[in-house]
């Protein structure tokens, strides 16, 4: 199964790096925010709860609203990685057991089904390892 986009290059933009660092007896931390920026827009990972603001003002000095998101990919289930699923209401999304598009769901466990085409251009691949259900991003015909 391959969905959307048109083979064209894709422009990778790293709209948070990562960090992690002690802060009172916790962890302050928030996870990397990428935009893939082309025929077919995809958010990977979309931060903290509270990282809704930087995330729109970082789209928007791309030229990218919201609303021209169509895809979002979350690379783990832990909260700094999809804080704001739904801040994006025109995508579909993508996670470590499957697929959802508004709110009809395929099953598509990375870890034992394998990689996942989203076109030609754009691969999901199972990368086990800070938790078992880790996923990558692979862009063909990137721009950095």
């Amino acid at each position: 199964m391959s969905v959307g986009g048109k083979e064209k290059n894709y422009e990778v933009i790293i709209i948070q790096e990562s960090y992690s660092f002690p802060h009172q007896e916790k962890v302050k931390m928030g996870s990397s925010i990428t935009l893939i920026k082309g025929p077919l827009n995809i958010m990977v990972d979309t931060g903290n709860p509270t990282d809704r603001d930087h995330t729109i003002e970082a789209l928007e000095t791309n030229n990218v609203s919201v609303h021209d998101i169509e895809c979002c990919i979350t690379t783990h289930g832990h909260i700094d990685h999809m804080g704001y699923l739904t801040l994006f209401p025109n995508a579909y999304h993508i996670a470590a057991l499957g697929m959802s598009i508004e709110n009809l769901h395929h099953i598509h466990n990375f870890q034992s089904k394998g990689n996942f085409a989203v076109n030609d251009d754009v691969e999901v691949i199972p990368t086990p390892g800070h938790t078992s259900e880790d996923i990558s991003v692979i862009v063909k015909n990137a721009q950095l």
